[in-house]
């Protein structure tokens, strides 16, 4: 009787328990699972607690009769050895990493051993609460199943590839509050060297963003925020397929693209930071493209850049490889779009012309165009002598065209390994040529002028071998226009040439952009080379800049060397990506000329001093370097103006090097004025002053440290400073507001054993005043351990009669 008592109870619960869950299911309330399994340790791909029956705190593989809970700053992984044809299946009925706001949070570690990697959360899926998800192989992956975030906007659930150039790849639909946030990035520490562009590619697929209101941030690192800058070549993309109809993200270098050319994305509200962009994917055989519709708002710091790369075959661009007109973004109902607020950029080779422009479509909705500018047209072989008389050059003639027309702004013209003329007879200057686009590429391609002005509207050059420039025939050459100098980088010292001919000018006033190396030589055999001239701000030039004399390695000869002019620190290029030592180097008695009074402190773009350069200040021109050099070999000061020498401490003989070589660190200031403009410029630099030769000093805003305690730092070893027998004239110059107090202007800081060979000979001139101080040469011991410090005492000048 008692068993049958107990029967009897146990099957009175179980029918009430029916009756409960059917009113539960009538009044709308959703099932539980009762317990919760709570993961007890690390875990490990080796033995997985996917399937493990002992890592949980409820016995037991994972089972739908249990949700699971991955918490405490533990983590869970997929199975290590797992593709498509052996799926890694959690069968838990759904998995929990982290709680909302509380403790250290949890990781769910994926193992993908081959792009076919599978790993699916079955039942009500993953719930991503507090922590990580993250790709810890190089494979890419593949997720199936629900997934809900529940982590807030303001600390996010973050997932992160810890190898290049892989995707994790979302299948299930994906369900979220507005008030929800998951943060993609590409973890700073990879497993292997080497990025690549594409570093991580966060792909939500199969339309599974539809359901999902809150917000994604894609960023480089974990760490960084809008304002952080990092490396150029590293990539968080985040693609879809479908609708997202949240607020999407995009950090420095962060990109949305499309899965696929098909793909036509809507987002409801995109924030590009500076840096950020659209990669529009492009399948070239069904002349598709992803686009991205916008359907809220639309906000950008800076331009927003649009990466378009569809790889040419350089020197081959058939008809039917010509790009159509492709939607790129559709702006919110309500906001026009300007086209000066998106940047294209072509990845590898920049040719043909690509034009972005902004119009209505057949929906009122302001919408961003991407099209080829037109059919691309080559030159058949290069043109000799005999083509300059019959038909006045390639620059206005058909004849030695691919398509036997003369060149028309609607299309681009290709010159490879070939010469072309830029000498047009009988005509007046400036010579224009007619295309939209002149392209020159190969081995020996050339461009030879020979007019006082040649306009080219887009001139580029690119490949893994130099293109040439040659002012042949006019005395005095201007080209105009705008010069694209890209190159490829399986050659980094391919470049443009400027071949500096027989004495005869040659002045470029087109603005020169790009990363290519630009390279400025004189390369002709005969006695003289022409100066060259560098006009305007090429702040979008990014690429190093060579300066050299190859026809007179050994000669100091200013009619064999080159001469290179400028009017703008811009003119020697922009800020580089990242530090550059050699940006710009200079070689073989190059002469450095700025034409007016300047600055020099481009960001990143390092001077490199190799072998002997000379740099002429001419009378009445301050020139001041305030970029670190780095010294392989040695520079002379000419001319009558002031060299200024500031920035940070020099490198020596290559990047990085900090141990001067002897003669290979040299500054000869043969004529005029040396300024210090920072004490550490002068560390490891032998500085030689000549006769006549003259040192003018600033009067320092601050006298606590740098230049204004110690005037140039000659106490590390290399440093050292020589100054003729007769001395040089040392001046101090007043400050632009007139307040001259009696302080002390330093001069140089040398070790005590190097002060005797400098004393008595720092000359100030008789009667030497500023304002209403005096001056007189001092000597301070001790402001550096070991050594002495010359410089400028300034007192006020009377007497003071003190009666008592």
């Amino acid at each position: 009787m008692k068993n049958t008592t107990r029967q009897e109870k146990r099957m009175w619960k179980q029918k009430n328990m029916s009756l409960w869950v059917a009113v539960l299911a009538i009044l709308g309330v959703g099932t539980a699972i009762a317990d919760t399994a709570t993961l007890k340790a690390n875990d490990s791909s080796t033995n997985s607690a996917f399937t493990n029956e002992t890592s949980w705190t409820i016995a037991g593989a994972p089972s739908s009769a249990h949700d699971y809970l991955v918490s405490g700053g533990l983590q869970i992984c997929s199975p290590r050895w797992y593709d498509s044809s052996s799926p890694s299946v959690f069968n838990g009925h759904s998995l929990q990493i982290g709680e909302v706001g509380g403790g250290a949070g949890g990781t769910f570690a994926l193992y993908s051993w081959s792009d076919a990697a599978t790993v699916t959360i079955a039942n009500d899926g993953l719930i991503c609460a507090k922590g990580v998800l993250c790709n810890w192989q190089a494979g890419s992956i593949s997720i199936y199943g629900k997934v809900r975030v529940d982590s807030p906007s303001n600390t996010p659930f973050r997932i992160y590839s810890n190898f290049n150039g892989t995707t994790m790849r979302f299948h299930g639909p994906v369900s979220g509050a507005e008030s929800s946030g998951l943060h993609v990035y590409t973890w700073d520490n990879p497993g292997i060297t080497g990025w690549s562009q594409t570093n991580f590619v966060a792909r939500f697929v199969d339309n599974s963003l539809y359901g999902y209101s809150g917000r994604i941030v894609c960023s480089q690192y974990r760490e960084s925020d809008e304002g952080y800058l990092g490396p150029a070549n590293i990539r968080t993309e985040f693609a879809t397929d479908g609708a997202f109809p949240g607020v999407l993200d995009l950090r420095y270098n962060c990109m949305v693209r499309g899965d696929s050319a098909a793909s036509e994305m809507t987002v409801g509200t995109v924030e590009f930071s500076e840096g950020a962009g659209i990669n529009v994917v492009y399948d070239k055989n069904t002349k598709r493209a992803s686009s991205l519709k916008i359907t809220d708002a639309i906000r950008h710091s800076g331009k927003i850049r649009v990466l378009f790369n569809f790889a040419y075959t350089p020197g081959s661009y058939p008809d039917e490889d010509i790009v159509p007109e492709l939607c790129v973004l559709k702006a919110p109902a309500g906001v026009t779009l300007d086209a000066n607020d998106f940047v294209l950029e072509r990845p590898g080779v920049p040719f043909p012309e690509f034009d972005l422009y902004v119009r209505t479509d057949a929906d009122e909705l302001s919408t961003l165009y991407l099209r080829q500018h037109g059919k691309v047209v080559s030159l058949l072989r290069s043109e000799g002598a005999d083509d300059y008389n019959t038909n006045g050059a390639s620059f206005v003639s058909g004849a030695l065209w691919s398509d036997g027309k003369e060149p028309t702004m609607g299309k681009d013209y290709y010159v490879q390994g070939k010469t072309i003329r830029a000498r047009v007879k009988d005509a007046t200057s400036p010579v224009v040529f007619g295309g939209n686009s002149l392209a020159l590429s190969g081995s020996n391609v050339r461009m030879e002028m020979g007019h006082s002005e040649v306009v080219v509207s887009n001139l580029y050059f690119f490949g893994d071998n130099n293109a040439t420039l040659v002012n042949y025939w006019s005395n005095d050459l201007l080209l105009s226009g705008r010069i694209h100098n890209l190159v490829s980088s399986a050659v980094r010292d391919a470049g443009l040439l400027i071949n500096a001919y027989d004495n005869r000018p040659f002045r470029i006033g087109a603005e020169i952009d790009g990363t290519g190396h630009f390279q400025i030589v004189h390369i002709d055999s005969g006695d003289k080379s022409g100066p060259v001239t560098l006009y305007g701000a090429n702040s979008n030039f990014t690429g190093r800049l060579t300066l050299n004399s190859t026809a007179a390695q050994g000669a100091d000869d200013a009619n064999r060397n080159l001469r290179l002019s400028f009017d703008d620190p811009m003119s020697l290029g922009g800020p580089m990506p990242e530090w550059t030592f050699k940006g710009v180097k200079i070689r073989a008695y190059t002469r450095l000329i700025p034409l007016k009074s300047m600055r020099y402190a481009t960001a990143n773009r390092g001077i490199f001093v190799d072998g002997p350069s000379v740099v002429v200040c001419n009378d009445g021109i301050e020139f001041g370097i305030e970029q670190r050099l780095t010294w392989n070999g040695r520079m002379m000061k000419r001319g009558a103006g002031v060299l200024g020498l500031g920035g940070p401490a020099p490198y020596f003989t290559t990047d990085g090097g900090t141990t001067p070589v002897a003669d290979n660190n040299v500054l000869s200031v043969e004529a005029g004025s040396l300024k210090p403009l920072s004490a550490e410029a002068f560390s490891g630099v032998a500085v030689e002053m000549s006769d006549g030769s003259a040192i003018v000093l600033d009067y320092p805003s601050d006298t606590t440290a740098g230049v204004g305690l110690l005037g140039m730092d000659l106490t590390y070893g290399g440093s050292s400073l020589t100054l003729p027998a007769d001395g040089v004239a040392v001046s101090v110059e007043e400050p632009a507001n007139g307040n001259v107090k009696s302080i002390f202007v330093p001069i140089c800081t040398v070790p005590s054993g190097s002060a005797s060979a400098l004393r008595g000979k720092f000359k100030l001139p008789t009667g030497f005043r500023i304002g209403d101080r005096a001056g007189r040469i001092v000597e301070k011991p001790e402001l550096v351990q070991g050594a002495i410090t010359f410089g400028v005492q300034l007192s006020k000048v009377g007497v003071l009669l003190l009666i008592r």
